[in-house]
């Protein structure tokens, strides 16, 4: 099973890391969206072996507040909570 990992640091200023460990090769994308649901940006569009890896998302240029961080992959959808902080 895949697994997407909470974020660190959480809360954040300016930037954070997610972590995700995959299971088999699959394409791989990786969003952020706002408290609102509204998308934000898009951090990774790839396709991945297996294995773990991750991405930083810099959110200088986003005001404080919750943001989700999705994590599509073609065996499911996962979502993490993230706190950004100024």
């Amino acid at each position: 099973v895949n697994t997407l990992e909470q974020n660190f640091p959480n809360p954040f200023n300016p930037a954070t890391k997610i972590s995700y460990k995959l299971v088999q090769s699959t394409n791989v994308v990786m969003e952020i969206y706002d408290a609102n649901g509204e998308f934000v940006e898009k951090l990774l569009q790839t396709r991945q072996g297996p294995g773990s890896f991750s991405v930083t998302w810099d959110a200088t240029k986003y005001p404080s507040g919750v943001y989700f961080y999705s994590l599509r992959t073609d065996q499911g959808n996962y979502f993490g909570k993230a706190v950004l902080v100024k």
